[in-house]
């Protein structure tokens, strides 16, 4: 009845247009809307002591100025609750108080306002159930009620607000499951219904909801697995899906998402690899997967992600190498890797990343020195990179003191390093004494682990461990005589509070030692006139021959007696020895074996080898001898 009187002023306008205004209760409903917030108080309250309503700060009409279409006070200290009047502004197609303190509950009359369009109530303090006084509202586009004190679940009616095309019930108290029928919404752009005590699994029902674009639900208590058929929402440019409790591999249907541009899947329980193909999302720009448990490496396809701009791999259980390839992300501002298990050395091509501002490598086991071109990384922030906790060093000072800038505390003093100035210096015949400067140790348990080989190439065999870290000094017994000694030793931190992994340093330098024995000269010389009468060089195996006097009992095929002073066995079958065997050879005398057999030796044999009187085992078969057998 109110509107049709007001319809037949409006026709007699042509006489007195002013009796064509605002109708007594849309003015009440404003009023009240003023005296129930405190409108004294607001920011901004022009006008609204006037009677002329369509002049009042925020407040719109339509065209004619015949009725109410919007209310705009967002951010203005309203404080206080709505008024149930507020239902009597019918033709409200806006209404926007968003940022305020508005308290209690949303009016029932607000289903009233069946023309509205826009609705934004959040960062109020609204408090108890909502949807049961919205679901008449049939045009509703938009409706934002985020950072309230919102309770009670998501009912299925919520489908009648089939214009919905942005929903935002994000930062309140709701519980339960999310119904099937959110995802049936035709024209659902925007959906965020993060920081909630929403639970149970997502997507169920999704059939028809590729025309979502955003999609976060982040910081509730989701479970299971994270539903392949996420691969439908093939429009997504944004998706959420952080804290909760997701658990299983990351779905490789996530990418057919290939409009994605942030994808957050940090604080689950997510484990297995990281997919490859993850890294055909070629515009992604966010790439957070940190406090999972991701096994693994990183793909080496990652680097073709080349408008990344922030990757966060951090706290997972990831191994290998750090990727070289990601020195193609020109665009990388943030780089996190900190805590995992990587290992191996830092990849110089990381220098490319020169828009980098954050780098965190802390608390993971990667070795060696620093590249010297990371000084090129000069855009990272002070003070907000971590490189501790691992196995680094640099003897280049203006790196150093460029990551001394970039570390938030001390570097360096973290590090696993090797020990410093390794000597080793003999005992007595069996004996030698290892000493070294003990580094900078970075935690209070740890070891050194002692490695040694014979040829300085290696292979180095694990000798000892000393889990006295306070040490500089050891002796090793049963060290064998005229035999080359090579050792090198590495610092290994054990498992702490900072860094879960075991870290081991790079060796130190490598230093060689030999017990020599007192061996005759006249010995030595024989079995070099051997070696080079039958083209030694070109041996099959010749590991040792000509060392330094003292070594011979070492050389490849001899063998000596126990005080290492007495050649008493030559083994060199099938070793590819070529000439005639020297007359020289006479000292030897105290051979006891002696297998020459399968070589290409020819000539006589020297009578010397008659004359040798214990030996017990000769075999010169397979030659070319030829004449009398001595």
């Amino acid at each position: 009845m109110k509107i049709f009187i007001l319809y037949l002023i409006c026709l007699m306008s042509f006489i007195s247009p002013g009796l064509c205004a605002i109708p007594n209760w849309e003015k009440e409903a404003l009023d009240d809307l003023y005296t129930n917030t405190n409108g004294q108080q607001w920011l901004r309250n022009d006008a609204w002591n006037d009677n002329d309503v369509c002049h009042r700060y925020g407040v719109s009409c339509n065209s004619d100025e015949s009725h109410v279409i919007g209310i705009k006070l967002f951010y203005n200290q309203l404080q206080g609750y709505l008024p149930e009047s507020l239902g009597d502004l019918t033709q409200l197609q806006t209404l926007l108080l968003a940022g305020n303190a508005i308290s209690g509950e949303l009016p029932q009359s607000i289903n009233q306002l069946t023309l509205l369009t826009y609705l934004d109530l959040s960062d109020n303090q609204l408090s108890l159930s909502i949807f049961s006084k919205l679901d008449q509202l049939s045009h509703l586009s938009f409706l934002s009620v985020s950072n309230n004190h919102l309770s009670g679940t998501i009912p299925d009616s919520l489908l009648n607000l089939s214009e919905l095309g942005h929903l935002d019930l994000s930062g309140n108290s709701i519980s339960g499951e999310v119904p099937a029928n959110i995802w049936q919404l035709p024209h659902l752009i925007h959906l965020n219904l993060s920081d909630n005590q929403l639970m149970g699994e997502i997507l169920t029902g999704c059939d028809s909801c590729s025309s979502l674009e955003y999609l976060n639900l982040s910081n509730n208590s989701f479970s299971g697995s994270i539903p392949d058929n996420i691969g439908q929402l093939t429009s997504l440019s944004t998706l959420y899906l952080s804290d909760n409790q997701f658990s299983g591999p990351i779905p490789v249907a996530i990418s057919n998402l290939t409009q994605l541009i942030q994808l957050y899947l940090e604080h689950n329980r997510l484990e297995g690899n990281i997919p490859q193909t993850l890294t055909s999302l070629n515009k992604l720009q966010t790439l957070r997967l940190n406090y999972n448990q991701l096994t693994g490496q990183i793909p080496e396809q990652m680097g073709n992600l080349e408008q990344l701009v922030r990757l966060d791999l951090s706290h997972n259980e990831l191994t290998g190498t750090i990727p070289e390839s990601l020195g193609n992300l020109y665009r990388l501002e943030s780089l996190y890797l900190n805590d995992n298990h990587f290992s191996g050395t830092l990849p110089v091509q990381l220098s490319h990343c020169m828009n980098l501002k954050i780098l965190f490598l802390c608390s993971n086991k990667i070795q060696g020195p620093i590249p010297d071109e990371w000084l090129d990384l000069s855009k990272l922030n002070d003070s907000y990179s971590d490189f501790r906790w691992n196995a680094l060093w640099t003897d280049n000072s203006a790196l150093d003191t460029f990551l001394t800038d970039k570390q938030q505390g001390n570097w360096k003093s973290t590090q696993t390093i090797p020990p410093q100035s390794v000597t080793a210096h003999i005992i007595s015949d069996n004996t030698v004494q290892l000493s070294w400067e003990r580094p900078e140790y970075p935690t209070s348990t740890g070891a050194y682990e002692i490695f040694y080989a014979h040829q300085p190439d290696g292979p180095f065999q694990f000798f000892f461990e000393i889990t006295d870290i306070t040490s500089q000094t050891i002796r090793l017994n049963n060290i064998e005589s005229c035999i080359p000694y090579y050792f090198k030793i590495r610092t290994v931190a054990y498992p702490h509070t900072k860094n879960v992994n075991r870290v081991d340093s790079a060796f130190s330098k490598t230093l060689s030692i030999s017990i020599l024995s007192d061996f005759p000269q006249e010995q030595r010389d024989a079995l070099i006139a051997l070696y080079q009468s039958t083209n030694g060089a070109n041996w099959s195996q010749q590991t040792g021959w000509l060392g330094i006097p003292g070594t011979e009992c070492s050389w490849y095929g001899i063998e000596c007696n126990d005080q290492k002073n007495q050649v008493i066995g030559i083994q060199l079958a099938d070793n590819n020895l070529k000439g005639e065997l020297p007359e020289s050879i006479q000292p030897l005398e105290y051979l006891v074996r002696l297998d020459l057999r399968a070589n290409h030796l020819k000539g006589n044999l020297p009578d010397a080898i008659g004359a040798f009187s214990y030996l017990v085992h000769l075999d010169l078969s397979s030659n070319e001898f030829d004449g009398n057998l001595p």
